[in-house]
């Protein structure tokens, strides 16, 4: 157990934001399913360009009432903030566990795909770094006594896997009958794996909400 006072951004970004498995599977690193198992012909300009015309990301807009805490004073100010960071990045939250994979010799050979693949690393980046600005809110939060660790358990937050865990969507994966496009696999994938909306859909699901220890925890006391 790391004491608060010698915990850094750095120790909290990469290891105690969340336990391994909590919201994401782990990884598996063996090869990549083959691909005659998914339907990999559709990572195609066409399919890429019809999905995101329709935002698919704005699937995770669903209102999350925290478990662990009301929004008021701290939280209230820290709430705005994390909200401010979901709204901004949600493309990049959703593309997170929905990062369908693009072989170096597409990108090599088609530019709309170089481009594409770039320019959804960046996204990730931009996140990360603005991730990381937020835990610094939240590790002064756990230094003024404000809320420890569990917090950041509560099904109000979104989060992003991490290396060992599972992030790659391959569209298709599983199902005997191909999907027609990227929306009909999309639909598929989320149905079949809650976890990739982060249980937004059905967030009583949701681990955090298993958790009885989460529920009022950084609630003041009634008086009595």
């Amino acid at each position: 157990m790391v004491c608060v006072r010698t915990m850094t951004i750095e120790l909290l970004f990469h290891h105690y934001s969340k336990p391994g498995n909590f919201l994401f599977p782990f990884y598996n690193h063996g090869r990549a399913p083959p691909t005659g198992t998914w339907a990999s012909g559709l990572i195609s300009r066409q399919h890429i360009e019809a999905i995101y015309a329709t935002a698919p990301w704005d699937n995770i807009i669903v209102p999350v009432n925290p478990i662990s805490f009301t929004m008021t004073g701290w939280y209230r100010d820290m709430s705005h903030r994390y909200l401010e960071l979901e709204s901004t990045h949600r493309q990049a939250l959703w593309e997170s566990t929905h990062a369908f994979p693009i072989p170096p010799a597409q990108r090599r050979s088609e530019r709309f795909m170089q481009t594409f693949w770039r320019q959804r690393k960046q996204r990730r980046s931009r996140f990360g770094a603005r991730w990381k600005n937020f835990l610094k809110m939240i590790l002064s939060g756990m230094i003024a006594g404000h809320c420890d660790l569990d917090i950041l358990l509560d099904p109000f937050f979104l989060h992003y896997p991490r290396p060992h865990e599972d992030r790659v969507w391959y569209p298709g994966l599983g199902h005997s009958n191909d999907p027609a496009d990227l929306l009909e696999a999309l639909d598929m994938a989320d149905q079949e794996d809650p976890w990739r909306n982060q249980f937004r859909n059905a967030y009583w699901d949701h681990p955090g909400s298993q958790i009885p220890r989460l529920q009022d925890k950084f609630k003041p006391a009634p008086s009595s």
